[in-house]
């Protein structure tokens, strides 16, 4: 990611095309896992796999690369680069998510709380309330 001038903020805001999401300052962590063999991957090298996260990520039984970050004992998501069958890096982001939605959802009725799925936001006044609340939460206080 890279900065923008605040001047281009109201054009992001307003286009759709573009989608907003609450940054975390957790631990960046992709997690690849072909034949059930899982590695976790940051920007600099290979890091280890909290054990919770590859017994659910195994669980897939398919080739896929999940991206993220750990933050207190949870993982969240926010691409998905590759589900074998589904999705991979040419799919456009948008479709990737509903992707990720529908993972959230089959992990959700399953009770498990250890992978989350990052909120993303669209429309302008979603992203009007993220902008609050962030200003809510680390500027004014």
């Amino acid at each position: 990611a890279s900065s923008i001038e605040v001047e281009d903020l109201t054009n992001f805001m307003d286009d759709t095309d573009w989608d907003f999401t609450q940054k975390l300052d957790g631990t960046r962590l992709m997690v690849v896992c072909t034949d059930n063999h899982i590695v976790g991957l940051n920007r600099r090298r290979t890091i280890p796999v909290d054990p919770r996260i590859l017994k659910i990520v195994k669980s897939f039984n398919n080739t896929l690369i999940f991206d993220g970050e750990m933050l207190d004992g949870t993982y969240w998501l926010f691409d998905l680069p590759l589900l074998e069958g589904f999705c991979d890096a040419t799919t456009p982001y948008w479709k990737r998510r509903e992707v990720l939605s529908a993972i959230e959802e089959t992990l959700r009725v399953a009770g498990i709380q250890e992978i989350q799925v990052l909120p993303n936001y669209w429309d302008s006044k979603d992203k009007e309330d993220l902008q609050h609340w962030c200003r809510l939460t680390y500027i004014d206080s």
